[in-house]
């Protein structure tokens, strides 16, 4: 299995996208689509610190890593874990995810936490969290 949250969110769901090495994934407030990710937040530290200034028309550089265009490779159960009120990756990343996975028939799962942002900082959440993620693994993952 593989899981991780906020950039590891992202690689986990990356890793999904290309690969079908894993039987079962846990993504925590994970991103799919970084510039509408950035669009929607209005935070530009991730561009501009580790790709390139803002700019248009969007280079393939900056596109390349998504995951959004390669949401229909993805076949592996995957779990879902997010706070509403996060400001740097929004829920409607994983609410799109949840939407695209559904849609093909791969078992998929969404939890939301209210009030929460980006990481868990209520211990009944984190609790939680890490709960449904062993009963994920414990699920789809053989013994």
């Amino acid at each position: 299995g593989i899981f991780g949250g906020s950039y590891g969110g992202y690689m986990t769901l990356r890793a999904l996208a290309v690969t079908d090495r894993f039987q079962a994934g846990v993504a925590l407030f994970g991103f799919i689509d970084n510039r509408r990710m950035t669009l929607e937040t209005g935070d530009f530290t991730y561009e501009t610190e580790y790709l390139e200034p803002l700019s248009w028309p969007i280079t393939e550089r900056t596109r390349g890593g998504d995951v959004f265009p390669n949401l229909g490779a993805i076949r592996t159960p995957l779990l879902l874990l997010h706070g509403d009120q996060d400001p740097i990756c929004p829920l409607s990343e994983s609410k799109v995810t949840c939407r695209a996975l559904e849609s093909l028939g791969v078992p998929v799962g969404l939890v939301v936490y209210p009030g929460e942002g980006h990481g868990f900082r209520k211990e009944k959440n984190r609790r939680d969290s890490a709960r449904r993620t062993l009963a994920w693994f414990l699920n789809y993952l053989p013994p």
